[in-house]
């Protein structure tokens, strides 16, 4: 039975018991019923209980301000069942177990509609997935029970047996040594290949799985090992066996064989294809736990809070249908395979027909009992991905959607998983997601998982559940075979024949001459190793000329030393051939001497300091770009730490670097002379303006660009890319390792510097950075992937850290904050300066770190440092200086954003007053400073000013091409001032346009997601509440990724408690909303954003009739506010007039009433 947990002493009773309600929750319509299920040798309350110190408990379970605390809205209950092995409970099978907690819940369930959530504990898990497979049966009486079942969540459950149960046998064994009666039914069941056990739990895993249920699961597994002697032997059963001398040797046997080990592994706790997540404790600990901040316990009940906030959810789900058989259509509709197959692809063709046969599909028989999968591995460069690519093209027709994955890393792995979902018309988060909609996918389908070379991952996890379609997977890894036992190739190198036919086509020698070098060709297969890629590669070198056949054993004879002598020693097993062969492509450029060779060298070297991705090739031309516009710059214009110089100029590789006019030439020999002697530059010539204009405009030439990439795309060194308007190379990995990995120390500070002075050259172009910015992005996060410590070795300061504050300004523009605050503690550190106190020879730092900190949204840090920084500046600059005026700007965002709105106004008020009498009208900066202002005046109320401001700054900025990021915050900060003004349509039109343009943008990017807001603002006040309930509901899943009490988190979570109260939705408003303010109470008590919260949670208390709750509430609101804003503050008011309306409503009638 059924029975509601409070005191300790009725736990005695069989059956389940309903835990701790705190007495306000009794006015509330309970939404869930969560039971949770003890495991082997226990029962409740003990299984929940945390001893701390002396007699005290915690019982995570009923204790109030614990799991009640965080689900008030739920219903919770222990299931008590006769689990004791140990003492004199009767044999019992999980047959039974399961029939009687089938038959509690269904007597106990007032209402069948009443979501479930199950959280069970080790052994009891196994009787849940029984129960759930017999209330799945056609027939069964308790299929209510599956259909209303949410959720359910395994603590450390032995679905693939335990380690423990061969020593609870053992165990058992002594107990009738010493004439005890003991149970060994259920300790058998845990035996990890007991048939029945592993049966039941697939068919478990299937039903969970199934679109009609789609049951969300989570697993949480034992990560600390457990001392076996000590759980498994009382201290007086001990005692016995070292009573005599035969047990005192059997004792020392028993000893020696039991160790510390984790009694249910994370492969046994855990099912394929559901979230898992490990916790900090060993077996015994896994349902205990000792207080609200208990890491463990925060893991495990936030889930179990997600779980039960979603729950109406999935039942909406399951009430709403299910996906339809859909009827198989005829040939290939999705093929998503990364690029077409080789002209010179050779042999393997026992092993491609062997692939087909063991992944093809036939219609004609019973459905498959298990999934087809097919397992390549070997060493890497041997042709793995090219048999896929093949085995791809070749049975394309035969299958109704073929998909690729690179599994190398898990963002990619994720980012390709996503993207086969959205091009099967799902928008999901995460890979599981994704692996659900390929489940359920009834047509064929064959999926890829290429690159699957980590040893320590397991990839599991990335094969859909079920029985249908088929996986091909490559590795490295020799193990990996065990995911396809009976269909697998531990690919070896080609055959000796084979080989040399790769080569000799790979060589372009003609067919009919391949007899005549069969000799030739054989010595070179040998040297390679048969080697696929090193093949290839060689013969391209041959190919191009640059050698004959027979002389390519010499020529890499020759290089083997000196390639074993430089590369990391770590690296040789795996890249040896392969790094050899790169570096035979290397050597040809630096033995040709040409500009090219000279050339492409650079470009090489440039590449191996950033990622391997393919890389604009527009950054060279706008790095070229901005070098000219360094040159036109005068010495004594660049003293600033963050000014980029000539010498920076004269970092570039010589491809980039524009022929400089003899003005620029004497000065860098000035500027040098006055490094070297560490002293004033007296005589640098200045480079007249004027003259610059009267010289012929020197236009970029793209010619020895194009060439330097030719000889290496030539060599098979990097590979040209030109889809959806990107121009750009990227580069193998291998290769890429390679092409740093040859450089000693200096050379690589040497590239270092080179592809910094690129970067940061280029960065005058902000369109192209920010159109091309997904691209951009991890070459950035390469580069400066290094100790920042170390790059202060490779040049001196005035080059180094010019460097790193535009690279910090870049990251800042991408919005990469976290990684941003890195880059400058690190630079802080090292130029020992202290971040809190500006000096003034380092203000561009200072400056960049206050714009950080405004990002990271700590404006009170960022003013106390921003009101500094300007105070230094006011006293060395004048009142009209930009660089005044844009330290004051910042000072003047960080006030609005801290609630100090009038001094905003008044401070952008004073800048743009300036910036009228110095600056034209479309100067970028007076318009952001006006644009600013507009913002300000928005949120002190001055909505008129703000829009009549905003139309002449959108007005101005119509100049500019239609996706720069400054036109679009203009018409977006228009579009908001509208709604404001409750010109909705006006509003709306014009966000739409933003959003539109703004989807070239990631998914997740903040500006993206700040327009997708505005735009469901409208739609909300536009009465369109479906579609602003859509929106919402995807950037707050977008925004998971943020931190819990991130800002912008808990205002798209608000929006959207807002959106569903006008959809009378009210009880998922009420949630999210209570978790809003519960997240708030770490902001001060008189927080602006803190009491609309609690003021709108009390307007949808008493919308749900909750009078009392809303009173308590707004009372307490009042309180505050009283203290806050003066008499007849309109914020003021509204509190007021609500609790008067609330304590009318309670004064005049006994029932609360809905009111909306």
């Amino acid at each position: 039975m059924l029975i509601i947990c409070r005191p300790p002493e009725i736990n005695d009773l069989w059956g389940f018991n309903r835990s701790f309600q705190a007495t306000v929750t009794l006015i509330i319509q309970l939404l869930s019923t969560i039971i949770a299920i003890h495991g082997l040798d226990t029962g409740s309350p003990r299984t929940w209980e945390y001893r701390k110190n002396g007699s005290s408990t915690v019982n995570w379970i009923s204790d109030s301000e614990m799991l009640p605390a965080l689900v008030p809205e739920a219903r919770i209950y222990t299931y008590e069942w006769n689990a004791n092995c140990f003492q004199d409970a009767p044999v019992q099978t999980m047959f039974g177990h399961a029939d009687n907690f089938l038959a509690c819940v269904a007597g106990e369930r007032a209402s069948q509609n009443r979501p479930i959530i199950f959280v069970v504990s080790c052994f009891g898990g196994l009787i849940l997935a029984e129960a759930i497979c017999r209330a799945a049966q056609e027939g069964s009486p308790y299929r209510h029970i599956l259909l209303s079942t949410v959720s359910a969540v395994f603590l450390a459950t032995p679905f693939g047996g335990s380690d423990a149960a061969s020593q609870a046998q053992w165990l058992v064994t002594v107990k009738g040594i010493m004439g005890e009666q003991s149970s060994d039914q259920l300790v058998r069941d845990l035996k990890a290949k007991h048939d029945f056990v592993r049966h039941r739990v697939q068919k478990f895993s299937e039903i969970a799985h199934a679109d009609s249920l789609r049951l969300p699961v989570r697993c949480f597994f034992e990560t600390k090992k457990t001392k076996l002697l000590r759980k498994l032997l009382f201290r007086s059963f001990a005692a016995k066996l070292s009573s005599s001398s035969t047990n005192k040797i059997s004792f020392g046997v028993i000893i020696a064989l039991i160790n510390s080990k984790q009694l249910v592994t994370e492969s046994s706790a855990c099912l394929n294809g559901f979230p898992r997540q490990g916790l900090d404790a060993a077996h015994s600990e896994m349902n205990k736990f000792g207080g609200p901040e208990d890491f463990n316990f925060k893991l495990v009940g936030g889930s179990i809070k997600n779980l039960v906030q979603n729950a109406s959810s999935v039942l909406k789900h399951r009430q709403a249908g299910k996906l339809g058989v859909v009827a198989p259509s005829d040939g290939n509709v999705h093929w998503r395979v990364p690029r077409g197959t080789t002209t010179i692809f050779t042999g393997r063709d026992e092993l491609l027909q062997r692939i087909k046969k063991a992944i093809r599909s036939d219609h004609n028989s019973s459905p498959c009992l298990k999934q087809k999968r097919f397992v390549i591995t070997g060493l890497g460069g041997q042709g793995k991905s090219e048999i896929c690519l093949q085995v791809a093209s070749q049975m394309r027709e035969e299958f109704w959607g073929v998909f690729w994955v690179d599994v190398d890393k898990v963002s990619t792995a994720e980012s390709d998983f996503i993207a086969i979902a959205k091009l099967l018309g799902y928008s999901v988060e995460g890979v599981s997601n994704a692996l659900q909609v390929l489940a359920n996918i009834k047509q064929t389908w064959l999926l890829v998982l290429d690159n699957a070379d980590d040893p320590e991952f397991d990839y599991h996890s990335y094969f859909p559940s079920g029985t249908h379609g088929a996986v091909l997977l490559t590795s490295r890894v020799p193990e990996c075979k065990m995911y396809s036992p009976e269909q697998f190739e531990a690919l070896e190198g080609l055959g000796n024949e084979d080989s040399k036919e790769l080569l000799l086509k790979a060589a372009n020698i003609p067919k009919e001459s391949w007899r005549s070098y069969n000799d030739q060709a054989e010595t070179v297969v040998q040297l390679l190793g048969s080697h696929t890629l090193a093949l290839i590669q060689a013969g391209a070198y041959i190919a191009k000329g640059h050698c004959r056949l027979h002389e390519y054993p010499k020529v890499y004879k020759r290089q083997r030393k000196r390639l074993m002598g430089f590369r990391p020693k770590q690296a040789q097993s795996r890249y040896h051939d392969v790094y050899a062969t790169f570096e035979q492509s290397a050597e040809v450029l630096e033995r040709s001497g040409s500009e090219a060779a000279r050339d492409a060298l650079d470009l090489l070297a440039i590449l191996s300091m950033l990622d391997s991705a393919v890389l604009p090739l527009q950054i060279f031309q706008d790095a070229w770009n901005g070098s000219r516009a360094i040159l036109r710059t005068s010495w004594e214009d660049t003293n600033e730490i963050d000014d980029l110089s000539q010498r920076h100029v004269s970092r570039l590789p010589g491809f980039l670097v524009p022929q400089p006019t003899e003005e620029e030439v004497s000065a860098d020999e000035e500027f040098e002379k006055s490094v070297d002697e560490e002293s004033e530059d007296e005589g640098s010539e200045e480079s007249d303006d004027e003259e610059w204009e009267e010289q012929e405009e020197e236009e970029w030439d793209s010619t020895r660009l194009i060439e330097a990439s030719s000889q290496l795309i030539s060599l098979s060194l990097v590979t040209r890319h030109g889809v959806d308007g990107l121009e750009g190379l990227s580069m193998h990995p291998l290769a890429h390792a390679w092409a740093k990995d040859r450089q000693d120390t200096k050379q690589q500070g040497v590239s270092w510097i080179a592809a910094g002075c690129v970067l940061t050259l280029a960065r005058e172009n902000n369109t192209m950075w920010y159109t091309k910015e997904r691209h951009i992005l991890p070459h950035m996060q390469s580069y400066l992937d290094i100790d920042i410590g170390r790059v202060f070795l490779f040049e001196n300061q005035s080059i180094v850290i010019p460097i790193l504050l535009q690279c910090g300004r870049i990251l800042s523009e991408m919005r990469q904050d976290i990684r941003l605050s890195y880059l400058l503690e690190e630079m802080f550190t090292i130029l020992g300066k202290n971040p809190e106190e500006p000096s003034e020879d380092s203000l561009p730092l200072y400056d960049l770190h206050a714009k950080n900190l405004y990002y990271l949204r700590k404006y009170k840090k960022a003013m106390a440092l921003l009101q500094k920084v300007v105070k230094v500046k006011e006293l060395i600059l004048a009142k009209d200086n930009p660089n005044l005026l844009s330290s004051q700007h910042e000072l003047a965002r960080t006030y609005r954003e801290n609630g100090q709105v009038e001094e905003a106004v008044a401070l952008f008020e004073c800048i743009s007053k300036i910036e009228e009498t110095i600056l034209p009208e479309d100067d970028p900066d007076r318009l952001v400073s006006q644009h600013e202002l507009a913002r300000a005046y928005g949120e002190n109320g001055q909505t008129t000013e703000a829009i009549i401001l905003l139309e002449h700054v959108v007005m101005i900025r119509e100049a500019l091409a239609e996706d720069h990021p400054s036109r679009l915050a203009s018409q977006h900060e228009l579009a908001s001032a509208y709604l404001a003004n409750g010109q909705n349509k006006e509003a709306i039109i014009l966000l739409e346009h933003v959003v539109m343009i703004r989807e070239t943008l990631a998914e997740d990017h903040p500006s993206r997601l700040a327009s997708q807001h505005e735009l469901a603002r409208a739609y909300g006040e536009n009465g369109r509440i479906t579609e602003a309930i859509i929106l919402l509901e995807n950037i707050v899943l977008m925004e998971e990724t943020l931190a819990e009490d991130h800002p912008d988190r808990l205002a798209s979570q608000y929006e959207l408690a807002r959106a569903y109260l006008a959809n009378r939705q009210t009880t998922e408003a009420i949630i999210l909303l209570e978790n809003i303010v519960q997240i708030e109470e770490t902001l001060a008590e008189d927080d602006r954003k803190r009491l609309t919260s609690q003021h709108d949670l009390a307007f949808m208390y008493k919308a749900d009739g909750r009078i009392k709750e809303a009173i308590t509430l707004l009372e307490h609101v009042v309180r505050i506010e009283s203290r806050k804003y003066e008499i007849g503050h309109p914020e003021r008011v509204v509190s007021q007039d609500l609790l008067a309306f609330c304590l009318e409503q309670l004064r005049t009638s006994n029932s609360a009433l809905i009111w909306y």
